[in-house]
């Protein structure tokens, strides 16, 4: 896979990625631990199913394989889940969205230290610009008394930053089985969460089936489809690179719950929102009609 192709995929990812604001936002009653469930539940059975027709009788064997880069990448992720849905319950789609623009800079640092991976220059001051549009919007999100919502999005892009460094700890074996680790992780805790005075009670996990209906999609479309591309694309784009470029995520989301759900948002938003997007469009243009390789 050259870098270019691996560009494209995780900037897709972000796309996928972006529909999650709005998708929850039209769920009607089910709450944020019933949605966990139902989406992890559906993300682990589909990709077990992919893994099971992909590799059949060597299903065992790739779930063996990379383990421990595959069970810290799926803890990573369950935090990541589990954070972004909290976030979103507690605050704005903008404002969680944001926050996750984050990542990068975490990213960039801890792939730095851990990986020795030396991000470039440019990447590094994308990365600056977009902390300092995220900035904006933090100092505002807690003036509004959203203080919980923001840190469960800062939970959501620590955990995805740790996500992101094991994928690249382990590029050279197939990292779909941290996904699955991590659903299941996720399902288990939303599970316990759901306990009814120490007992499990079914109807807690009762829910509409219009609302199962995207549950559902959330665990196939939007986090299925994005992590997958932002898997594959992890073999060829370094770390600090990955962070960055699925910015299309924290771009998009707001953007989505504006023009169909009229969720409006407030002018320090839209202007952290614009110092990410600069930082974005910079570092692709860099990569696209500048040096169109990057190490791995």
């Amino acid at each position: 896979m050259t870098h270019r192709t691996g560009v494209l995929l995780v900037m897709l990812a972000g796309v996928f990625w972006s529909l999650g604001g709005i998708i929850v936002r039209l769920i009607d009653n089910a709450g944020a631990w019933q949605i966990l469930f139902y989406r992890s539940i559906t993300i682990a059975i589909m990709l077990t199913l992919v893994l099971a027709f992909g590799y059949r009788r060597n299903l065992l064997v790739v779930l063996q394989t990379g383990f421990g880069s595959s069970m810290v990448g799926g803890v990573g992720i369950a935090l990541a889940f589990t954070g972004f849905i909290l976030s979103l319950s507690n605050t704005s789609v903008a404002n969680t969205f944001f926050l996750l623009a984050t990542q990068p800079i975490l990213i960039a640092l801890v792939a730095w230290w851990y990986l020795h991976e030396r991000p470039g220059n440019d990447t590094m001051i994308a990365s600056i610009v977009t902390l300092i549009g995220v900035s904006v919007m933090v100092l505002e999100g807690f003036a509004a008394g959203t203080l919980f919502g923001n840190l469960m999005g800062l939970v959501s892009a620590l955990g995805f930053t740790v996500y992101t460094i094991a994928l690249r700890r382990g590029r050279n074996t197939n990292m779909l089985p941290a996904l699955v680790y991590g659903s299941v992780l996720t399902a288990v805790f939303a599970a316990i969460m759901l306990l009814n005075f120490g007992e499990f009670s079914v109807t807690a996990l009762a829910i509409s089936a219009y609302d199962l209906f995207l549950c559902a999609t959330l665990g196939i479309v939007q986090i299925g489809f994005g992590t997958f591309c932002y898997t594959m694309g992890s073999h060829a784009v370094p770390a600090a690179e990955l962070g960055l470029l699925a910015m299309t995520e924290i771009i998009l989301g707001p953007i989505w719950v504006w023009l169909f759900l009229n969720e409006v948002p407030t002018i320090w938003t839209l202007a952290g929102g614009a110092l990410v997007t600069c930082a974005l469009l910079a570092l692709v243009v860099r990569r696209f009609f500048g040096n169109s390789t990057a190490p791995n």
